[in-house]
């Protein structure tokens, strides 16, 4: 699963990070820890923003967030 809106069941328990609404690092995100039975996602700061699971993201040194998954088609897609 790529981005999840505010208000959504999480799709599993764990570390979720703030994000703009393609994915994008956004200046002072907001990092939850969601754990099972917990539900929904909170809100954001900011409209037009959701969550990504940390297993997700790969932070590199410059700052920026990248995050990459594969589809059931075995597509691996990648969000700036």
């Amino acid at each position: 699963m790529g981005i999840q809106k505010p208000g959504e069941k999480p799709a599993k328990p764990g570390e979720y990070l703030e994000v703009g609404s393609r994915g994008g690092e956004v200046k002072n995100p907001r990092k939850v820890t969601i754990e099972k039975g917990d539900t929904p996602l909170p809100p954001t700061q900011e409209p037009n923003r959701g969550w990504i699971s940390e297993e997700r993201n790969l932070i590199f040194p410059t700052g920026r967030t990248y995050c990459r998954w594969t589809d059931k088609k075995g597509t691996t897609e990648t969000l700036k």
